[in-house]
């Protein structure tokens, strides 16, 4: 079932982030989202996950649906491991060793034992994005996943969120055209 926007109005104090959106992210298909900074692309987001509610209007579809987000910000718990911080969110049959495979297929191999708070900036945004994409999710929301990595690793992770996201309901948040084209997304701004 899609997800519907429908005549959804945000405000923080007298600004409104928007009024009346409608805006429907189709059934398993990528979504790319872009605007101008502060134009609600997170606020969207934290809509669709329920971390704030809308002023006016109604979000369809969403109800039931188990949601896995990529943030900004890479909200990993400091004092564990790549290993602990993706096993934390994954049902009891994911293993070990299927982690540390996942790991592997994003050049990350050099976390054993060391709590991610020692890993350098784009270590710990593979390791958030591995964590999104192994947790059950119908819908995943990346925003700004791919910041912090040099060229030939952002398309090495690239490939691997395309590859992960066949078929699921995906929302991109981005200001590089080239990232929504990349996955041939549905282009929404704001």
């Amino acid at each position: 079932m899609s997800i519907q926007f429908v005549q959804v109005s945000k405000y923080y104090g007298e600004s409104a982030v928007f009024e009346d959106l409608n805006l429907t992210l189709l059934e398993g298909q990528f979504h790319g989202l872009m605007g101008a900074s502060g134009s609600g692309k997170t606020t969207l987001a934290n809509l669709l996950m329920g971390l704030v509610k809308p002023d006016h209007g109604e979000i369809k579809g969403i109800e039931g649906k188990r949601i896995a987000a990529v943030f900004q910000e890479d909200r990993l718990i400091e004092h564990w491991d790549a290993v602990k911080n993706i096993k934390l969110v994954c049902n009891k049959a994911v293993t070990v060793q299927m982690i540390e495979q996942e790991l592997r297929q994003i050049g990350l191999e050099e976390y054993s034992g060391k709590p991610v708070r020692e890993y350098s900036g784009g270590m710990r945004r593979r390791v958030a994005i591995v964590r999104a994409l192994m947790a059950e999710n119908d819908l995943l929301i990346l925003d700004e996943p791919f910041k912090g990595l040099d060229e030939a690793l952002k398309l090495q992770v690239m490939d691997y969120v395309k590859q992960k996201s066949i078929e699921k309901t995906v929302l991109l948040i981005t200001h590089d055209l080239e990232e929504v084209n990349y996955f041939r997304a549905n282009l929404i701004t704001l």
